[in-house]
C-alpha cells in the first residue's frame, strides 16, 4: 500500500510543479506552487520517496532497508529545510500564509485527527 500511495504522491507532485520542477534551488524566483498535491502537503515528492523506502522496509525487512530509509528521512528533511529558507526570502508573506495550510509532510487534518485521538 505504501509503494502504491508513494507513486501516486510523486507523480502527482511533479504534474502539480510543473515547469517549476528542479533538482536545485533556480536561480532566478518562480511561481509559488500550491495548486494539486501542494494543497495537502508542501513536501509531496519527500513524502513519496520516504513511503517508497518504507514499502521496501515493510517487503523486505534488513538492517540495509532499515538503514536507507532513516537516511532518506535525514537527507529531505536537511533539503527541506534549505528550500524551506529560499521560498521564506523569495515569497516573503505569501510563503508564511501557505505554511499556515498545508503540514510539512502529511496533511494538517490528519495531524489534528491524530491529536485529538
Amino acid at each position: 500500500m505504501s509503494l502504491i500511495l508513494a507513486g501516486v504522491c510523486l507523480v502527482w507532485g511533479e504534474v502539480s510543479l510543473g515547469h517549476s520542477f528542479r533538482v536545485a534551488l533556480p536561480e532566478s524566483v518562480q511561481p509559488l506552487v500550491t495548486h494539486g498535491i501542494y494543497r495537502f502537503t508542501r513536501n509531496p515528492l519527500a513524502l513519496s520517496v520516504d513511503l517508497l523506502a518504507l514499502g521496501v522496509l515493510l517487503l523486505a525487512p534488513s538492517w540495509l532497508a532499515l538503514t536507507s530509509l532513516a537516511l532518506n528521512v535525514l537527507a529531505y528533511e536537511r533539503k527541506i529545510r534549505i528550500e524551506e529558507a529560499y521560498l521564506r526570502d523569495a515569497h516573503g508573506a505569501a510563503y508564511a500564509a501557505y505554511c499556515q495550510r498545508p503540514g510539512r509532510y502529511l496533511p494538517r487534518s490528519f495531524r489534528r485527527q491524530r491529536l485529538a485521538e
